[in-house]
């Protein structure tokens, strides 16, 4: 540690035997109250174990003049010291040198007014969590401010999806076609209708949205993820595109496209559904607030793809066919399927008191359940939303 000592305020610490020489010179030598360099603010320890004289030290400050023996060696010199500047011994070439004031005055021990190391290691913290947070503005701009991206609704979205001419999935309806090829009149009975024909383009297309992966360079699926972190958390700008605040609304990791390999872009497009959807907001909020709640917690993005995957698995298996044909939507029926599903599951988790050790369990109870009753959920879906709390 450097210390600052200016040529107006230089430190004697002598010990009584140095003084007492001092004293014999003084005559002879005028420069006795030069300034002292730091090499000479040390002390004699052979002089002071040798010496009868007290061996506590005198702190004089400069231009006082040099004290006498007054006889008395255990007494002390109560003098009050000047502030002194600490700088920080290591510091980058041309960067301003910072220090922090120590207060040294009578009566009083010394204390830090501001702890350098605790405050430098806090806007290191700060800085880097606020390097992550996407800006505008380049390295010409001399003003950068967090990003807004605008938010998505999910027509928006799967029309975007309409336009990018996507590749067909060949295996989409291979368990309803194994079914209608199956023998038996009885089978033949409960084989489920056939989708319409000006509804399978639609169809198709949402087997292809789940052939698709999160690409973080499309604006489309970044704003789909932004909206969905700012519509459930309330957040008003983006978050960084990895780190664990993707945890806070049920992602296992700090990357969600490690948790949308099994159902692709779909369980993003449905997620969306349910965060901007004015319908589902009750809905929304009172998953939320469950899944971080102390005592039944869980992943809510891990739900929500969980029931996307039974919502696909209904759609693959015909059962969605019906209601599809008399709405003549595909992409409303399956979100509609989707919240009703998660309606189930939320209604038994709460009263219930289930916990994530229940959730495999649970989650087969609510497949098979909801699968039987498809007309019947997607039909009271509206009237179970107004029973949520606003």
């Amino acid at each position: 540690m450097d210390l600052d000592l200016g040529s107006r305020s230089p430190i004697f610490i002598r010990s009584l035997e140095n003084i007492a020489e001092e004293e014999k010179l003084s005559d002879h030598d005028s420069s006795v109250n030069s300034p002292v360099g730091v090499d000479q603010l040390t002390v004699d320890n052979k002089s002071r174990s040798s010496s009868s004289i007290n061996e506590d030290r005198l702190r004089v400050p400069c231009g006082s003049g040099v004290p006498q023996n007054t006889g008395e060696p255990s007494r002390r010199l109560n003098l009050a010291l000047p502030s002194i500047s600490v700088r920080n011994p290591v510091e980058p070439t041309g960067a301003k040198k910072q220090r922090v004031e120590i207060a040294v005055g009578e009566g009083e021990p010394s204390r830090l007014q501001l702890p350098l190391i605790s405050i430098r290691n806090a806007l290191e913290a700060a800085s880097e969590e606020w390097s992550k947070v996407p800006t505008v503005g380049g390295d010409s701009g001399k003003i950068q401010t967090p990003l807004i991206s605008p938010e998505i609704d999910v027509e928006e979205a799967f029309n975007y999806f309409r336009g990018l001419n996507l590749p067909h999935d060949s295996n989409s309806n291979s368990v309803a076609s194994a079914r209608v090829r199956w023998k038996g009149f009885v089978q033949w009975l409960h084989t489920p209708p056939k989708l319409s024909a000006h509804l399978k383009p639609d169809c198709d297309l949402i087997y292809s949205i789940v052939q698709c992966s999160l690409d973080w360079e499309d604006n489309v699926h970044w704003r789909m993820l932004q909206t969905i972190y700012k519509q459930l958390t309330g957040s008003k700008i983006d978050c960084p595109q990895f780190g664990s605040h993707w945890q806070l609304i049920g992602f296992q990791g700090s990357d969600p496209a490690t948790d949308l390999r099994g159902v692709g872009l779909l369980g993003l497009l449905q997620f969306l559904f349910l965060s901007t959807k004015q319908e589902c907001a009750p809905l929304a909020r009172k998953l939320y607030t469950v899944a971080n709640s102390e005592n039944q917690a869980f992943p809510l993005a891990v739900l929500s793809l969980n029931v996307t995957q039974i919502a696909l698995n209904a759609l693959r298996s015909g059962k969605l066919n019906k209601e599809c044909n008399i709405r003549q939507t595909v992409l409303l029926v399956v979100n509609l399927f989707y919240i009703a599903v998660l309606h189930y599951i939320i209604n038994i988790w709460v009263t219930e008191q289930k916990t994530i050790k229940d959730s495999g369990y649970l989650l087969k109870d609510a497949e098979k359940y909801c699968c039987k009753n498809v007309r019947k959920l997607i039909q009271d879906i509206p009237e179970q939303l107004e029973k949520y709390p606003k």
